[in-house]
């Protein structure tokens, strides 16, 4: 049940705190009344303990994640930290995981999605006040099948072609702006993780403006690497682009040494490295990944 610790949930509630009275409790009051157990900030973190290691336990232990999607949870740290979270475990397992839950109109909507390019191709549900339809294809969700079904669905595969699709600009845009937060937010992390790691290693981590960060790593007090990552336009199109060097000019936007850019096989919208240096096998990342492989290069000589 919600008041549950330290156990297995059938969901996590992902939400900004503006929509926990109209939307959240309800929803777990009727998920507790169906005997579907959940994790709920406010049920689960007590007094003095750690909210990112309570938070990555409820995610790790939870089979899906809820995400309620607003106006109000639109430019929230902590609950977009929470989604990239579980879209990572989503990637990385190739389990589903997210289970969107869209609040608004019609155009608030469609503005949500623009915002989050990454659940376009989700099938989502509309909030409409009532909490019962949402319990209702949960409890699909979380019902095993038979092994009749199992072995039916084995013997009579049904080929689901996959659609092609035009990209616009704009959709483009958005999806290198949301990757960028991504990056930013990973080696903001990474670089903290670090330092706690070793004693004998500081970092900086600088955000140079809304479209630039710069990332430092000390050890033993001596410079080892530093990174400038910034939204820029180099080789004729919009990039992630990336520079690295000791004690280099983070003005300078003219050079690189690596770059991401957007490109889309007319069925979804991916991020290709730009193959400088290291790492030239990297044909094809998502956000994620793109961040694991800016951060491998930033490593590699630290």
């Amino acid at each position: 049940m919600g008041t549950m610790k330290s156990a297995m949930r059938d969901v996590f509630i992902c939400h900004a705190g503006e929509d926990k009275e109209s939307i959240v409790r309800p929803l777990a009051r009727a998920l507790r009344a169906s005997h579907i157990s959940y994790w709920l900030d406010e049920a689960e973190i007590s007094w003095g303990e750690s909210l990112t290691g309570k938070v990555n336990e409820g995610l790790r232990n939870s089979t899906y994640t809820i995400v309620v999607l607003s106006q109000s949870f639109i430019g929230k740290n902590w609950p977009q930290r929470e989604l990239n979270a579980v879209l990572n475990i989503e990637a990385t397992s190739g389990q589903t995981k997210v289970l969107p839950l869209l609040v608004g109109t019609e155009p608030q909507i469609t503005r949500i999605l623009t915002k989050y390019p990454l659940l376009n191709d989700k099938l989502y549900i509309v909030w409409k006040g009532d909490p019962a339809p949402v319990v209702q294809e949960l409890k699909k969700k979380l019902s095993p099948k038979s092994s009749d079904q199992q072995q039916e669905e084995s013997e009579l595969p049904i080929p689901i072609p996959r659609i092609r699709k035009q990209f616009s600009d704009r959709e483009k845009d958005v999806f290198l702006r949301t990757a960028f937060e991504m990056i930013q937010q990973y080696f903001k992390d990474a670089l903290n993780k670090l330092r706690e790691q070793d004693h004998d290693v500081e970092t900086e981590f600088t955000v140079l403006n809304p479209m630039k960060i710069s990332a430092s790593v000390y050890v033993q007090g001596e410079l080892k690497n530093q990174c400038v990552i910034w939204l820029g336009s180099s080789f004729g199109g919009n990039q992630i682009c990336y520079r690295e060097g000791r004690n280099i000019n983070v003005q300078n936007d003219h050079s690189l040494n690596d770059w991401l850019s957007v490109e889309t096989d007319e069925y979804s919208l991916y991020l290709r490295p730009g193959g400088l240096g290291f790492f030239q096998h990297e044909q094809r990342v998502d956000p994620r990944k793109g961040a694991e492989y800016l951060w491998k290069r930033f490593t590699e000589l630290v």
